[in-house]
């Protein structure tokens, strides 16, 4: 459900520059290496033994079952799946024995490692969010989720490698870039390939452009976005919280409660291509009964969720639990009543009295509009604080547009706020304009200015159907809460069962289980790297938000899986290659749909 990492920059396009990337990160053959172990450029997978498994005897297979054949509806048709997903049909969840005994005779297992050997990893969680938002902008709906923008386009890096030197020019073939041949860039045909920070994503090594004039460049960063640079975008509804927004898009799903008790259900649908570098400023900010502020971060984009270790103030225990420690911290979900001590990034900080409802958090917009009121109705305001706004902000303009004085009009010149200009005008014009057209993009400017987020890529959006079930994940199936992991998709194939040893988030207790792997993440890279998906709600939340934990993992693949057969791999001494010239394999099992190489 997610953004996809990038894998490598290319900063200068040319055959030779890209096999010279390609070759740095090769690896090569070491003497010694266990009989039967695999290296590929990022990993190595040494054979085990089920009865290697810490806890494997206890774990309840049933969920993972039901997982591994929600993998199977988009696995069924390889051939090295065949056989392992049509037995699966025909078990039942109710036999442990039976499952565990299915699971050794289909697969063989491998231990994962990292590409030193070592096998300890860092096991994450993440979970599907939830937001208050509305179809319709309005206050406090003013942060729009944005669908897959008609003008995104897709370049193949591969294809780069057959294009020659430097200047590329590329044609369009639907929403695909592809190189000109040598005859048209002869005559000049075609457009300049600028692909400036754009990055090929890890999985399918595709770029995301559009068209500008007679270039093809990188697609809009979210800086663009916010000042309304993209145009091509359908708003699929408007939210009250930034910084829910921005969490929602690092975890890929989420779900819109509106103001009718409705759902609008969305998944991602795209990324723009840039690097993913985590804002953790624009994230949820959570204030602890003792004044501690951390940012509420999962996916281990920064450290665990927890409250302050000292002496009990008014409101807390020397002896609170960690199933208390959870409902406090599941009371600040995202999306949870203004009530909650859940706040946004502000300038200044100042700890409340959890018990007392906060204002809620003050947005540039509000602060124009009240300005503009002032102004207007002749009243001079202060230059450092900006005066309360009781009226919400599209009534606010209406005001102003049913007969409120204007700038333009009554406001006495010696009582006009210091500083009003053109630029205030066109403010008062901008606000004018959102009132009028709730889908207009200097909406969308206004909203996503009034936080400090730095991070370049940005997700869009799809919707989905609202069921019982899990959200999309990137294998294209619905997620299984406690069974189903986002990993690295070039150690870690998509579909296959993973068993993880860790511990529970927060807690030393052991945490050993089957799951499977169907979700990627732009924050989860590496071999002994995965995320543990939580499902929907608050507890989920708290869990995820929790999480950070060491852990080890093995891979479970079909014994009818022939590594090194197919795709041009070659398996010579322990290490897979592939492609140009032997290159170390980039995935372990390569797939024209979930892992290029």
């Amino acid at each position: 459900m997610k953004r996809l990492t990038p894998d490598y920059r290319l900063t200068c396009i040319t055959a030779t520059g890209l096999a010279l990337l390609l070759n740095a990160a090769s690896v090569a053959a070491q003497d010694g290496a266990a009989p039967g172990s695999i290296r590929t450029r990022h990993a190595m997978f040494e054979p085990a033994a089920f009865s290697d498994l810490p806890g494997w005897r206890d774990d309840l297979l049933g969920d993972a079952m039901a997982a591994l054949k929600q993998s199977c509806g988009a696995l069924r048709k390889r051939s090295a799946w065949e056989q392992a997903c049509k037995r699966s049909a025909a078990i039942g969840a109710g036999n442990d024995a039976l499952l565990r005994e299915f699971f050794e005779q289909e697969f063989r297992l491998y231990q994962i490692r990292n590409s030193d050997g070592t096998p300890a990893g860092v096991i994450t969680g993440y979970y599907e969010a939830q937001l208050n938002g509305s179809r319709r902008y309005g206050a406090p709906y003013l942060y729009p989720i944005y669908g897959v923008p008609d003008d995104l386009l897709y370049l193949d890096a591969r294809t780069l490698l057959a294009a020659g030197a430097a200047p590329v020019r590329v044609k369009l073939a639907g929403r695909n870039v592809v190189p000109v041949t040598e005859a048209e860039k002869a005559a000049g045909a075609g457009y300049l390939l600028e692909l400036g920070a754009t990055l090929a994503d890890t999985r399918t090594k595709r770029y995301r452009v559009r068209l500008d004039g007679q270039r093809v460049t990188s697609y809009f960063s979210r800086d663009d976005i916010a000042n309304g640079r993209m145009t091509a975008a359908k708003v699929i509804a408007w939210v009250d919280n930034p910084s829910a927004l921005y969490s929602m898009q690092i975890q890929g799903s989420g779900k819109v409660r509106l103001p009718d008790g409705g759902i609008i259900r969305v998944a991602y649908g795209e990324q723009n291509g840039h690097p993913f570098v985590p804002s953790l400023q624009a994230l949820p900010q959570l204030v602890d009964p003792l004044g501690k502020r951390q940012a509420i971060t999962t996916r281990g984009l920064g450290p665990a969720l927890q409250f302050a270790d000292a002496a009990p103030t008014e409101g807390a225990s020397a002896d609170t639990k960690p199933d208390d420690v959870e409902s406090m911290i599941a009371s600040l979900m995202p999306g949870a009543p203004p009530e909650a001590a859940l706040t946004q990034q502000t300038t200044q900080h100042t700890a409340q009295p959890t018990a007392q409802p906060q204002r809620a958090p003050r947005r540039k917009s509000d602060d124009i509009v009240a300005g503009l009121l002032m102004e207007a109705r002749g009243k001079p305001a202060k230059a450092t604080v900006a005066p309360v706004l009781t009226e919400p902000v599209p009534a606010a303009v209406a005001a102003l547009q049913a007969g409120e004085p204007g700038l333009e009009s009554k406001a006495a010149p010696s009582k006009a706020r210091p500083g009003a200009s053109a630029a205030r005008k066109a403010e008062l014009v901008a606000a004018r304009q959102e009132a009028q057209d709730p889908a207009s993009a200097p909406v969308a400017k206004a909203a996503l200015a009034t936080r400090p987020n730095t991070d370049p890529s940005y997700v869009f959006f799809r919707t989905i159907n609202d069921n019982d079930g899990g959200p999309i994940g990137a294998l294209g199936v619905p997620l299984t809460p406690g069974r189903s992991l986002a990993v690295d998709p070039r150690t870690t194939p998509l579909g296959a069962p993973v068993f993880i040893s860790t511990t529970e988030p927060g807690r030393k207790d052991a945490l050993n289980r089957l799951m499977m792997a169907q979700d990627t993440g732009g924050a989860i890279q590496g071999a002994v790297r995965a995320d543990f998906f939580w499902g929907f709600g608050r507890a989920a939340f708290a869990r995820a938000s929790q999480m950070k934990q060491n852990g080890r993992m093995w891979l479970l693949l079909p014994k009818n899986l022939q590594l090194g057969v197919g795709a041009g791999g070659v398996l010579t001494g322990g290490v897979l290659t592939r492609g140009i010239g032997g290159q170390a394999a980039d995935c372990l099992v390569p797939d024209p749909e979930l892992c290029v190489d």
